[in-house]
């Protein structure tokens, strides 16, 4: 268990710090990396298990990547910097 969690904190430090890089370089919005991260986080939590429970199936959606690919693209549009 302690190698997963630390492939966690790893993923998640890697991805914060794109978040940052984006936000220094004003590819996206000035927010808070860590809020984003953890909001990005959750959000692929969630279609992993809509998915893992064959909700997503049942609403049509039989790729993960498909679901994925959504929910990316909408984060990305709101991150747009104003």
């Amino acid at each position: 268990m302690n190698a997963l969690r630390e492939a966690d904190d790893d993923t998640f430090a890697f991805v914060r710090s794109l978040f940052e890089n984006a936000s220094a370089d004003g590819s996206i919005r000035d927010l808070p990396a860590e809020k984003l991260t953890l909001v990005l986080w959750a959000a692929l939590l969630g279609c992993a298990e809509v998915y893992r429970t064959g909700i997503a199936q049942r609403r049509g959606i039989d790729q993960l990547d498909d679901l994925v690919g959504v929910l990316i693209e909408v984060l990305l549009a709101g991150l747009v910097p104003r």
